[in-house]
Order: structure tokens, then C-alpha cells, then sequence
């Protein structure tokens, strides 16, 4: 997998190995999330899936709210990956710091200026797909009572 995930389907492929690679160390369960990007329209858009899967496989996945990224910040995001690079090497170029920096704060909180963080942005997703999974892992035929 690149060092940056770019598309939909390469976003999710890698929270679905992260999560099966999780459950095999724990013996149980397992929960993966990948960030990505994805173009539209020429413009770069901020991505995420998360995956939660068992022993027997993927139980449970969502995916983030997509995130317009400001114009400005496309040469950025173009140099990075024309290099290898990722998006925590863009935000590094743009806003200063490291990219390992950016990696754990993430584009939403340079968008957001602090105001919502990466964990913040993981919140629903993670809790859908565990919900999703838990339901899978219980086999219930129908909705709550």
C-alpha cells in the first residue's frame, strides 16, 4: 500500500487489513482506521474509513463526513505525493512542524484550527462500525425492541 492511501477503495482496503491484522495479534477482535484523500472536481477531499473485524472476518465498517481541502492547499497536497510523500508531509510544507506532527493532529484540525481534532473526526465512524459489528457478531434478525 502507498504511503498515502488515495481513492475510496484504497482507504477502506486499508482499514479492513488493519483491522484483520489487529484481531490476529489480540486473538479477538480488531478495529483499523485509514485516512486518505480522494479527488473530486480537481480538488483534494479528506477521507477515513474504519473497519472492526473478528477472527472470522470484517464485522463492522464506516467511513468518515468527506472534508473539502482549501485551494491553497492542493500544490501542497500535489508536491507531497508527486514525491511519495503524504499528507502530513503537505500540512508539514504548509504549516510548518514534522510530518509525524501531522499525522497524529491531522488536516481536520488545521482546517478546523484546532477546533475539531482527529480523535473527534473518528468519533461517529468508529462507533457505527462497532455498532454494525456487534450486531453482525450477535446475528440479531431485526431491530432493537
Amino acid at each position: 500500500m502507498a504511503a498515502q492511501p488515495v481513492g475510496e477503495a484504497v482507504a477502506r482496503r486499508g482499514a479492513r487489513n488493519r483491522a484483520r491484522g489487529a484481531a490476529r495479534l489480540s486473538g479477538g477482535w480488531g478495529v483499523g482506521l485509514e485516512n486518505g484523500l480522494r479527488r473530486v472536481g480537481g480538488r483534494w477531499y479528506g477521507i477515513g474509513w474504519c473497519a472492526v473485524c473478528g477472527l472470522s472476518g470484517v464485522l463492522g465498517e464506516s467511513s468518515s463526513p468527506a472534508w473539502r481541502l482549501p485551494a491553497v492547499w492542493s500544490d501542497a497536497m500535489d508536491a507531497a505525493l508527486a514525491a511519495g510523500g503524504t499528507q502530513g508531509d503537505a500540512m508539514a510544507a504548509l504549516f510548518g512542524g514534522s510530518p509525524a506532527d501531522w499525522a497524529q493532529r491531522g488536516s481536520v484540525a488545521a482546517l478546523t484550527e484546532g477546533a475539531v481534532g482527529r480523535d473527534d473526526a473518528w468519533e461517529v465512524p468508529l462507533t457505527l462500525a462497532l455498532a454494525a459489528a456487534l450486531w453482525e457478531a450477535e446475528r440479531r434478525p431485526g431491530p432493537p425492541a
